[in-house]
């Protein structure tokens, strides 16, 4: 079975690639369109259903038709018109039967419809078919994540539906971090439960911190803009930290915004980006009075 293959980076090509290429990632339902290697367009396309699913590998365009014929199996030729699901344009790829073309449908572009051909909006298709020659490569790719590191060093990730389940979660965002080359770490604990829960299209990574606390053993990571920190680090009450762990996303962590709030100043915490470390102390009532 073929397993799902992370997508680090979707926008660029290696350069000196043939002057047009065209990508397809199926679980994300989007055609690219490249020329010299530069991203021109991405358009949304209708793909394979599970019971009859889209090719994946490399391929080209080995003819082009104006008014093509559909020729269904076991059925008669359906000729031009509206009633042709290929639409007024085809670009035939070189896997007898499987192409890239219009549609009688439009209301089925991004989704897994088709008997493994790719749908475009006609006018799309119509746009495509000018520019590209005969002989472009395609390369059809079964890519359930895609990751990107924004201008503030945040790591993201994007998650499609995994259509033909071929796809393995874990080991799919673990190589999209790895090619990213992100200079921080996940925490991995906390990318695991936003992962399980299956809530999230996109998300970002949960930022791996180095804990600091006195005599306080455990850890920490920095997400959506706050930091959260392990409940065994603080001496709240217990009935307490379960009525908040019903609340929050991370079971056994509180973030430093509900801890200022429950722990009524009896906590300082700091965080250092440069070092990627947070710190938290305990504030005794004597300190309070000075």
């Amino acid at each position: 079975m073929m397993m799902s293959v992370g997508l680090a980076q979707a926008y660029t090509l290696d350069s000196g690639s043939p002057k047009w290429q065209i990508m397809i990632n199926i679980p994300e339902y989007k055609l690219y369109v490249y020329q010299d290697g530069v991203l021109l367009g991405k358009y949304p396309v209708a793909v394979g259903k599970p019971s009859e699913p889209s090719p994946i590998g490399d391929f080209y365009i080995v003819n082009k038709v104006i008014n093509p014929v559909w020729y269904p199996q076991g059925r008669k030729p359906v000729p031009p018109g509206p009633a042709n699901p290929l639409g007024k344009y085809w670009l035939g790829l070189n896997i007898k039967g499987y192409g890239i073309h219009g549609n009688n449908s439009p209301g089925s572009i991004g989704n897994p419809v088709s008997k493994g051909c790719f749908r475009m909006r006609n006018e799309d298709i119509e746009m495509l078919f000018r520019i590209i020659p005969k002989g472009t490569p395609v390369k059809v790719k079964y890519a359930t994540v895609r990751g990107w590191v924004d201008a503030e060093d945040r790591a993201w990730l994007e998650i499609f539906p995994d259509i033909y389940n071929k796809a393995n979660l874990k080991q799919s965002v673990a190589e999209v971090l790895r090619d990213l080359g992100w200079k921080y770490q996940p925490h991995d604990r906390a990318l695991g439960e936003l992962l399980a829960r299956n809530c999230f299209s996109v998300m970002e990574v949960p930022r791996a911190l180095e804990f600091v606390g006195e005599s306080m053993k455990g850890d920490a990571f920095l997400w959506n803009n706050d930091i959260y920190i392990h409940a065994q680090n603080t001496d709240l009450q217990e009935d307490w930290i379960r009525i908040f762990d019903e609340q929050v996303l991370f079971k056994g962590y509180l973030s430093a915004n509900l801890l200022d709030i429950i722990a009524d100043g009896r906590y300082q915490w700091n965080l250092d980006g440069v070092a990627n470390r947070v710190s938290l102390r305990r504030i005794f009532p004597e300190q309070d009075k000075n």
